[in-house]
């Protein structure tokens, strides 16, 4: 009988080793993090009053706090990649066997059904409350998406949005099978991007987009990694952060045209490429700049950990009945981006959450952990293993966030994730009963 996962993924490769060289967990801390951190500090601090009408809160001892827990997050991936990568790929990444495929294909109908059931009944709730096929086309005609209204017809409920939420996983699942061409699934999938871009249009949630399109974009990586022939798609994949940046402009000023640019068009002289330009650079500094703020302004006397583990404080049924402010007396963040700050502007950071959590020592040792667990998870990935297949592409979405704010600490993608370890406990013990049985008829 033939093993659910190939038990030796040590096999040599055609072509690269260890995957993309981008999708390696140190790529977007050296090529994007680090220069927008370098780029808050030696922006003058009248640019951020005039651009993003926020004071400057990001010193010197800022910027070496960060840096501090980059490296830190380097290290711990360097320590867990090292010598590792040149053993992971395999003959015919991800190498895993028809029954391993199957489990996943049943799994990717479920989360699919699921997330269309939970879109469903969220429109079906908007319906109720308000939202006519005339308040899409109004906001089409007016290309204004940040006025409030369809957020209000679009409450998040509890339960439904969870299961919206589950689209991440079958965008994971879904692009694994997309590896085998699976015409059926791939159709499908393409249908969940476009119920993500539906939402990030008209809700202005563009992180919607992104969590459902990057995996897809990380597990097509690791295929063509292993690919014998250096087609065009191969090498366009392998520069692909060359192309990453100019296109990330022309999605961002596409949304951001419809998002704000429909009234402050009115309030500046500046074109809508310069504009957009501003304002991409200044969702990541006004995002360094906004943690650094939070790190002075709170008060950490009794404070519980908040910002590294706020899926706990927003999961379902417990968050209606144990509040973080019932607990320690006081809010989670204070407010002081209405007083201090420029609240347009309110990502709150996600480097300064863990300093602000554990304290400096605490913060640094997090994010060497952080990197490590990152790191061990890329091998895994470029491996074949079943665990790296279904989290590491979810994962890395967040070393893309890090600027912004901890992603694999949001109560957003928890589900995701604690779907994506159910679809691996699947396979493994699958995999476990499909050994037991091998070495039964062997005996």
């Amino acid at each position: 009988m033939r093993p659910l996962i190939n038990p030796r993924p040590e096999a040599r490769a055609h072509g690269h080793r260890g995957g993309i060289w981008w999708a390696n967990p140190l790529s977007p801390i050296l090529i994007l993090v680090v220069p927008m951190m370098l780029a808050t500090y030696l922006i003058p601090s009248h640019v951020f009053l005039e651009q993003w009408k926020e004071p400057k809160f990001f010193g010197f001892d800022a910027m070496i706090r960060c840096a501090a827990a980059m490296v830190m997050f380097c290290i711990g991936a360097l320590v867990a990649t090292r010598g590792r990568l040149g053993l992971a790929a395999k003959l015919e990444w991800p190498g895993l066997s028809p029954l391993a495929w199957e489990v996943l294909r049943r799994s990717f109908f479920t989360l699919y059904r699921l997330t269309c059931a939970a879109y469903a009944l969220w429109v079906g709730l908007a319906l109720r409350n308000g939202l006519r096929p005339s308040t899409l086309l109004d906001t089409l005609r007016s290309q204004n998406t940040f006025s409030g209204t369809l957020k209000a017809q679009f409450v998040n409920v509890t339960g439904v949005t969870t299961l919206i939420e589950l689209g991440i996983a079958a965008s994971v699942v879904g692009a694994l099978l997309a590896v085998q061409r699976d015409r059926g699934v791939s159709r499908r999938l393409a249908f969940l991007v476009l119920l993500a871009t539906l939402r990030g249009f008209f809700l202005a949630e563009r992180l919607a987009i992104i969590e459902v399109v990057l995996p897809w974009l990380v597990i097509r990586s690791g295929q063509l990694a292993t690919t014998r022939a250096r087609s065009a798609r191969r090498i366009l994949v392998r520069l692909g952060p060359i192309f990453a940046i100019p296109l990330l402009l022309v999605g961002f000023s596409l949304f951001e045209y419809s998002r704000s640019w429909s009234f402050e068009k009115t309030t500046t002289t500046d074109s809508f490429l310069q504009y957009s330009s501003y304002r991409l650079v200044g969702y990541y500094a006004t995002s360094f700049n906004n943690g650094e703020l939070y790190r002075i302004t709170t008060d950490r006397t009794g404070r519980l950990p908040f910002d590294t583990v706020q899926f706990l404080w927003q999961a379902p049924g417990l968050s209606s009945v144990i509040s973080y402010e019932g607990v320690t007396g006081t809010p989670p963040r204070p407010d002081v981006l209405g007083t201090r700050s420029n609240p347009e502007f309110n990502n709150p950071g996600g480097i300064s959450g863990p300093f602000i959590d554990y304290s400096d020592m605490g913060g640094v040792l997090y994010f060497l952990l952080v990197g490590f667990v990152l790191g061990r998870l890329y091998v895994q990935f470029a491996a074949g293993r079943i665990v790296g297949l279904l989290l590491y592409p979810v994962f890395f979405v967040g070393v893309l966030e890090v600027p912004r704010y901890l992603y694999w600490a949001q109560g957003r993608v928890t589900p995701a994730i604690v779907a994506l370890l159910l679809v691996g406990l699947r396979i493994t013990a699958h995999a476990r009963h499909a050994r037991a049985m091998h070495l039964s008829l062997a005996a």
